[in-house]
């Protein structure tokens, strides 16, 4: 089973790892049925890796956001009971 261990450093360490990614390089080659067929596949190719950054950027920004929501609801916790 997987799990996540919350602590006070895990919302700061998620977004630590968000990254800005550059677009990625373009080959342009002169007319021919390999050069579109090399620029389908690094279309099709670009397309995934952005996919994938995408939802990684995506799962590290939900996690960064669940971790602030239970620390507060931890605090609120606290408070309350120390009443």
């Amino acid at each position: 089973m997987t799990y996540l261990e919350l602590t006070t450093t895990t919302a700061p360490a998620a977004r630590s790892c968000l990254r800005a990614f550059p677009t990625l390089p373009s080959a342009h080659l002169r007319s021919s049925r390999s050069a579109a067929a090399l620029a389908s596949l690094q279309r099709t190719e670009h397309s995934r890796i952005d996919a994938t950054t995408s939802r990684m950027s995506s799962h590290l920004e939900a996690v960064a956001a669940f971790a602030d929501r239970v620390e507060q609801l931890d605090g609120d916790l606290g408070r309350g009971l120390a009443r």
